[in-house]
């Protein structure tokens, strides 16, 4: 019996016990995401794309505005839009 087997027979048998660990993290951390995508939405642009390319792109650019600004809200804390405004302005100087 290889370990594959191994494994979906004891799944089949005995299941899982509890949460997952990534349900348990999930549950621990519930109002942090809901946060989180808060800001996710309100940067996200509401235009009709259907190039998979360019939202992917799109995608990946949020992301990490959304994460730069968490990166910098441990040297200072700033409002989403002030910091939106003040990279802008960085990024033009």
């Amino acid at each position: 019996m290889t370990k594959v087997e191994v494994v979906k027979k004891k799944i089949m048998v005995a299941g899982f016990e509890g949460g997952g660990d990534l349900h348990t993290l999930y549950k621990s951390w519930f109002n942090l995401v809901d946060i989180g995508d808060k800001y996710w939405y309100a940067a996200a642009d509401h235009h009709g794309n259907r190039q998979w390319k360019s939202k992917m792109l799109y995608s990946i650019m949020r992301h990490f505005m959304v994460n730069a600004w968490v990166l910098s809200l441990f040297n200072k804390e700033s409002l989403w839009i002030d910091f939106r405004i003040t990279l802008a302005s960085v990024l033009v100087e």
